[in-house]
């Protein structure tokens, strides 16, 4: 195993380039499915749908999550690549088609039971990307927070999704209106 070891590769710098690369694509859509899908966020549920697709909510944010997952698997290849482990590489390569099935899958549909609990309330309830993603139970409660930063997210995400619902322009436009802020880090 060892003289089939790549270690020539760990001093190559376009290696390093790939690597820096794919941990860029894998930060980037594991940040944006993290903020959709952790329930602070929700505006992205009244987006337009994507091209191609037929469901009646959206599911971008579980493309991201599913996209993450297949690149962390692909991560995982570097390391037998090096040490020369083929069969070990082949099955992680193997493996990053997997989670590439819930992207198709996502377009026509997304079973609730594979969501988070804020989704899966709100699709329960009929939530479709006419309908407010904050339940007003909800919203009283961000309302009773004491002031912090998560709470200013919070009620400033609630007023997008009413000015999205009342058809108002929102200050940051219409990328802004789809997409959040994703440049702040959420605690």
């Amino acid at each position: 195993m060892i003289e089939d070891a790549n270690w020539y590769l760990l001093f190559w710098p376009a290696f390093w380039v790939f690597v820096l690369v794919v941990l860029a694509l894998w930060w980037i859509p594991t940040q944006v499915a993290r903020k959709a899908l952790n329930g602070r966020w929700r505006s992205w549920v009244l987006a337009p749908s994507i091209p191609f697709q037929i469901s009646s909510r959206n599911a971008w944010p579980f493309m991201f999550a599913a996209a993450s997952v297949s690149l962390g698997i692909a991560l995982l290849s570097l390391p037998a690549e090096v040490l020369g482990w083929e069969r070990a590489r082949q099955t992680v390569w193997d493996l990053f088609f997997a989670p590439w099935a819930f992207v198709i899958l996502s377009f026509a549909w997304w079973p609730l039971w594979l969501s988070p609990r804020w989704y899966r309330s709100w699709g329960q309830a009929g939530g479709t990307r006419e309908t407010n993603p904050w339940m007003e139970e909800e919203v009283a409660i961000v309302q009773a927070k004491e002031p912090s930063k998560k709470r200013a997210k919070q009620l400033a995400d609630i007023e997008r999704c009413a000015e999205i619902l009342r058809g108002l322009p929102t200050p940051g436009g219409a990328a802004e209106t789809c997409h959040g802020d994703l440049s702040e880090e959420t605690a």
